[in-house]
């Protein structure tokens, strides 16, 4: 693929200012003119640091505690699990039907709890996989200030229940639990259930293909994804990839020689000064901490999650770097890297762009559109060393 629009180059990062949001500080000692192409890497690690790849979300908030009433003696709450398939092929989707349910002794007028929700405060799920356990959760709203759950009476007489779907990433055993109350005194754990993803002809886990289409140019570059490293990130993406989430979205950030951000459904629309504080209305927690996770570095072709000050601020939006910017490693959640196709993805990174509405000072946003037309996930092979390891 070659990019139409002007002579190729490579751009820097951009930071943001959003709405209901504390600007950041980041445009300290920038120096971000577009005709400067000698930009040396501790520039541009310095301009990357004080951008920091953060997005912000617009989203109504709230207080963060959550009134809960603890079953009374006796009145213990119970959790059940169910799959709506146990059995499945790589790329298939397992739908989770958790059902919460409190004893017989319940008052009548119920216990009130804060109603069943995808969220750390209501129901996570503890992912067990090759003999590692994962906790795979979100948080409502800006991790900051999330807004309270609706909550309500449950009774003996009328269980809860709550859909989870999981596009599990690789084929194998996954042994899952459900947990409620993770922050309560009202807490539940589910019996394990077990999950078994089988391979087909055309491999062995996911991939994800992104179709690019600039000017009258189009050219795909495929993503190895891995779960090993940040299964709650790979299993957050691989959900919304299933759903056609990032599809007819735009790249709305490209930074020469740096990275190129896209992720944000605010692109669809025809108001540039919005793009960049989308997502999908929660939060991720991150999966960078060295002590707790086995990292990827930053390096060409890495797929890293964007995100706000706060660690575990992640969302939708992403970024796919086109230099090795180890300056990022335990700082921000990598989670696959281009396998094929770098190619498409350098020349995504070096299309014309102007200054950023909201950095003038930043030379990041694409003079014609950079489309995402869609994100597939497609079965594949790994092509990483034996070991999965990477060099740091």
């Amino acid at each position: 693929m070659r990019c139409a629009g002007g002579q190729p180059r490579q751009h820097a990062s951009r930071g943001y200012t959003a709405p209901a949001a504390p600007e950041l500080d980041d445009a300290d000692g920038w120096d971000t003119n577009a005709e400067n192409d000698s930009m040396t890497s501790e520039s541009l690690a310095r301009q990357a640091l004080a951008s920091a790849l953060l997005l912000m979300t617009t989203l109504t908030c709230g207080q963060s505690g959550e009134p809960t009433t603890a079953p009374a003696d006796g009145d213990a709450l119970a959790l059940a699990l169910e799959s709506s398939a146990t059995e499945i092929e790589i790329g298939q989707t397992a739908t989770l039907v958790l059902t919460l349910s409190a004893g017989a002794a319940t008052p009548e007028e119920g216990i009130t709890l804060p109603k069943l929700a995808f969220d750390e405060r209501s129901i996570a799920l503890d992912i067990t996989f090759e003999g590692r356990e994962w906790h795979y959760s979100r948080i409502a709203g800006m991790v900051e200030r999330p807004p309270p759950l609706e909550t309500g009476k449950l009774t003996a007489a009328e269980p809860w229940k709550l859909e989870v779907p999981l596009v599990l990433p690789q084929a194998g055993e996954y042994e899952i639990k459900a947990v409620h109350g993770h922050r309560t005194k009202a807490r539940a754990e589910s019996e394990s259930l077990k999950i078994v993803v089988k391979p087909v002809d055309a491999g062995d886990r996911l991939l994800a293909r992104f179709d690019m289409k600039h000017g009258e140019n189009d050219g795909s570059y495929t993503v190895e994804l891995y779960p090993d490293v940040a299964m709650g990130t790979v299993l957050n993406f691989t959900e919304l990839a299933s759903t056609g989430y990032f599809d007819a979205t735009r790249m709305h950030r490209v930074v020469k020689g740096f990275m190129s951000q896209g992720g944000d459904p605010n692109t669809r629309d025809a108001d540039p000064a919005n793009d960049g504080i989308g997502g999908p209305g929660y939060s991720l927690p991150g999966e960078f901490d060295p002590k707790k996770f086995p990292n990827v570095s930053h390096e060409l072709g890495v797929l890293s999650m964007a995100r706000r000050g706060h660690p575990d601020s992640a969302g939708s939006q992403f970024f796919v770097c086109s230099s090795n910017a180890r300056f990022l490693d335990d700082k921000y959640t990598a989670f696959g890297k281009v396998i094929e196709g770098i190619d498409v993805a350098e020349a995504c990174n070096q299309i014309a762009t102007r200054p950023s509405p909201g950095n003038p000072r930043e030379v990041s946003q694409p003079v014609s559109p950079l489309n995402l037309i869609r994100v597939a996930l497609v079965p594949g092979f790994s092509a990483r060393p034996a070991d999965g390891g990477q060099d740091r």
